[in-house]
């Protein structure tokens, strides 16, 4: 029953950044709120880049990488570029992709895996893996949240 419930998680916060887009244009994906913050388009891209990194730590080809210019530019890298992203509609077929991906990671996660040691790459935000499971998804709301004040910086509606 709860890992059905963490999948459900996993879906819901993916429809979120889909609904909390979906008035956006190409052009308003690239609005950052003030100076410095990103934008909807790295926060996207990273939420998707989040996936393969993380969950390839545990397991090399758990979920298939994405390309390493993709990855770098959403990334801390590459938060300061304006250009060169992709579209949203992209964006959000490879969160889709990524989400879908980490939803069969979680699916072939036993009783016995939730308890295994995350690895030392991971020290100080997760120490198993059941944490780093249930991590995931509160990870994409925090960046929802973000992509919230780019909303209100846009003049759209304030969603929820």
């Amino acid at each position: 029953m709860h890992k059905q419930l963490l999948i459900e998680s996993y879906r819901q916060q993916n429809q979120l950044v889909q609904w909390h887009v979906a008035d956006f244009s190409d052009a308003d994906m690239l609005v950052r709120p003030v100076e410095h913050a990103n934008h909807a388009a790295w926060h996207i891209g990273h939420l998707a880049a989040t996936y393969p990194n993380v969950l390839n730590l545990i397991a090399p080809n758990t979920i298939a990488p994405l390309p390493q210019e993709f990855c770098d530019r959403h990334t801390k890298k590459g938060s300061t570029l304006n250009d060169g992203f992709e579209s949203k509609d992209q964006l959000l077929a490879r969160l889709d992709q990524m989400t879908e991906a980490a939803i069969g990671w979680v699916e072939k996660l036993t009783d016995a895996d939730l308890t295994k040691p995350a690895p030392p790459q991971l020290k100080g935000w997760v120490s198993t893996l059941g944490q780093l499971a249930y991590a995931l998804p509160p990870h994409t709301n925090m960046h929802i949240g973000q992509i919230q004040v780019i909303r209100r910086k846009l003049g759209k509606p304030v969603l929820f």
